[in-house]
């Protein structure tokens, strides 16, 4: 197994505060830029967009950015995608069990 090359590394280090943190136990997916995170509003279910301004205190909030988001039961949440990258792109992941597929 070669080592691959991650595209979007600069990017990723140029957040030097960005961070992913993933609960096993509650299948929570967390990733945040590093800014600060002033308020969240639950978008879907299960999907909460953390920004970095309160909208109460902008009169311009959608000028707001996100900075966080979080996913409850991300497997669930997001297999549905993962499924149509992987028939897309007919790729096969790298070091899953089979079961942890479907």
């Amino acid at each position: 197994m070669g080592n691959s090359v991650n595209p979007y590394q600069s990017l990723w280090e140029s957040l030097p505060n960005a961070e992913v943190k993933y609960s096993p136990e509650s299948q929570t997916l967390y990733i945040s830029n590093g800014k600060p995170a002033r308020i969240g509003e639950e978008i879907a279910k299960w999907v909460v967009v953390f920004t970095d301004e309160s909208p109460e205190s902008d009169d311009n909030a959608e000028a707001n950015s996100a900075v966080a988001i979080q996913i409850d039961d991300a497997e669930a949440v997001l297999k549905p995608f993962v499924d149509a990258i992987l028939a897309k792109y007919a790729a096969n992941p790298p070091d899953l069990p089979s079961d942890r597929m479907g």
